[in-house]
């Protein structure tokens, strides 16, 4: 859990460093604009944090 964290907090960091379409396994969740990040685990599942999701 703890990788799968800090694997969110790096991607989260250097998306904006890369330019678009160069990250393919970077998620962007919005709404209209940028509210959270996720990483690609498969071609249809993204995991993101729990914080990301209303309950």
């Amino acid at each position: 859990m703890k990788y799968l964290i800090l694997l969110a907090l790096l991607a989260a960091a250097c998306e904006f460093l890369q330019s678009k379409n160069s990250v393919p396994y970077i998620a962007s969740l919005n709404a209209g604009y940028h509210f959270c990040g996720g990483s690609l685990i498969s071609s249809t599942w993204v995991v993101s944090a729990a914080h990301c999701y209303k309950s």
